[in-house]
Order: C-alpha cells, then structure tokens, then sequence
C-alpha cells in the first residue's frame, strides 16, 4: 500500500548556536508547530538548565513534546520518535507544517530512521568487517554498501566506520538490507520527507555564546531550580546526569564552590556541543547554514527559509 509521504522540516545544530528563536519565526511563517528533539526538555521542573523557550514564545507557535514526563522519569529515543511521528500526524491533519527542532541527534535518528535493533552482533563478521576498514579505509565499505543497500549508503558518512560495518553485518547476517529491515519496524504511518537543516557558527562564537548562557541560567536561577529538584528528590539518574544539573548539584552539597561548578558546566557545555558537530557531521542529508557572529533570529530564520522546499511553504 502506498502511503503520501508528509514534507517536515528539521532544524538541528549544537546547543547555543540559535536554534530557538528562528525556529519559531519559521514556523510562524509555514503556518507550523513546533516538535521539540531535546533531551532534557522533555523533562517537568527542568527549565532554566535546558534552555526552554520562554512563554512569549510557546505563545507564538505551538510547541510539542516539552514538559512530557517528570524529571525522576526515564524516556528513551524510541517513545520520543512515537510520540513525535503521532504530533506529526495530528499537526498534519490540521493542515499544517511540522517542524522538528532540536541538538538531540539519537532523538532525530530515531524519527527520520527508527531504531531497528537488528540481529545481535557477530564478533567473527564484526571482525572481519574492521579488518577491512583498518587495511582499506571505512570507504571501501561505503562502496559495499551501496551495492547492496544504496539507501542506507546514502545516509551514512563514508568515514562513519560504526555505522557501516554495523549495516554491511546486518546485510550479512539476514540476507536483507537493513534499510527493508527497519522499513519493517516503523509501521507508523505516515512516512515522512524530512528537509535537514543544520545550524552552525565559527568555533569561538559559539563557545563564547555558550559562556554568556551559563551566565544568564545562573542569573535566571539555575542553582535554585537544581536545589528544588534536589529536595523534592525528584530528579532521576539519567535527568541528574544533564549537563549544568550535575555541576550545580556538587556545587549545593559542598562538594566544589559555585564559581567551580559554573566554569566546568561552561566546559562541559563546550564539549557537549563538540560532540553534537560530530554526530550530525556525519549525516550527509543535512544541508548547512553557517551563521556569522552578528546573525540574528530574523537572519537566521530568512536563510533556513531559502533553503525550504516549495512542498513546505
């Protein structure tokens, strides 16, 4: 059976780098709502440290998947990319546009691509797999790939060595490309025509704005909000181990001041954005907008539109 496919949008970029705002002026003007793909923002009670958008902006567009469970909570990419691909369907039967926005990358993987688990690992075809890649290079697997799985090749990086041995193994291991194997496992329909817009700015302003948030957080309340969490024990494992919750949290049991705890959740922050590049760097679907130190919502917001498709607008 063959299913119209639904245009989205998807807005990704490490944290800080201005996602937030533009992303409402884009929806305002595609007529769109909002399907938030962080994280931690998933979380109640944990505002001031994820960065969520101020009520003046929920009062614009419409916003999802925010404040979904309670910090002591856990959630996992696979409820995310339910819940989301349901918001979609809902939004798209009210006749308008979806767009995702987040820094999450497992989240938008999980959307766009599923998480099909697949057979377990085979350590002699794993092997026999990395030899390849350390006698030949990750490209002469991306060459395989795309023999037998031209899918799945395009939307792996070829030195994206994990992913395709872990493709090339599956193949191997079932006879079928792994892209016909998740088509299996994301029975929800609709499927989806994803648009990937990524975000990016020279290294030093986005630490340097990176820096200036901390600062704010801190201003706004931040070491209260983590002090309310900690007494009502109401954070849980994984939400405790956010970035600036677990710094704040050692600075209000004594266990290093609240200077120290500031400066390594800036540090943290940093290298938690560096990791963020790398992951989505790796996805070849993503075309990227670099933004310049005096870029602001409305530029940024025109330059993600110029590069929407018409089926969006």
């Amino acid at each position: 059976m063959t299913h119209a496919r639904i245009p989205i949008l998807v807005i990704v970029g490490p944290t800080a780098v201005g996602k937030t705002e533009a992303s409402v002026r884009v929806a305002e003007r595609l007529q769109g709502e909002i399907i938030s793909a962080d994280s931690r923002q998933i979380y109640r009670g944990m505002d001031i440290g994820t960065a969520k958008p101020d009520a003046g902006l929920l009062r614009h567009v419409p916003h999802h998947l925010i404040d979904v469970v309670d910090a002591a909570d856990a959630f996992s990419a696979a409820r995310f990319a339910l819940l989301a691909r349901e918001a979609i369907r809902a939004i798209h039967a009210r006749a308008r546009r979806s767009v995702v926005v987040g820094g999450s990358g497992l989240y938008i993987r999980a959307l766009l691509d599923g998480l099909f688990p697949g057979p377990p690992a085979s350590p002699p075809v794993r092997a026999k797999l990395q030899e390849i890649v350390r006698k030949l290079g990750s490209r002469e697997l991306h060459a395989r790939l795309s023999e037998v799985d031209p899918e799945a090749a395009g939307a792996i990086h070829p030195n994206d060595a994990v992913r395709l041995v872990r493709a090339l193994e599956v193949f191997e291991l079932t006879g079928d490309p792994i892209t016909r194997l998740r088509e299996t496992v994301l029975e929800e329909e609709p499927a989806l025509e994803a648009t990937l817009i990524g975000l990016t700015r020279d290294r030093q302003d986005l630490y340097d704005r990176i820096d200036r948030r901390v600062d704010r957080m801190m201003e706004e309340g931040l070491a209260e909000e983590v002090r309310r969490l900690e007494e009502a024990g109401s954070a849980g494992d994984r939400s405790w181990k956010a970035v600036g919750y677990r710094e704040i949290a050692s600075a209000i049991r004594g266990e290093i001041s609240m200077a120290d705890a500031v400066e390594r959740t800036k540090r943290s922050t940093r290298r938690y954005a560096k990791r963020q590049i790398t992951w989505f760097s790796r996805d070849p679907r993503i075309t990227w907008v670099v933004l310049g130190r005096d870029s602001g919502p409305s530029e940024v917001a025109e330059e993600i539109l110029s590069r929407t498709p018409d089926c969006m607008k």
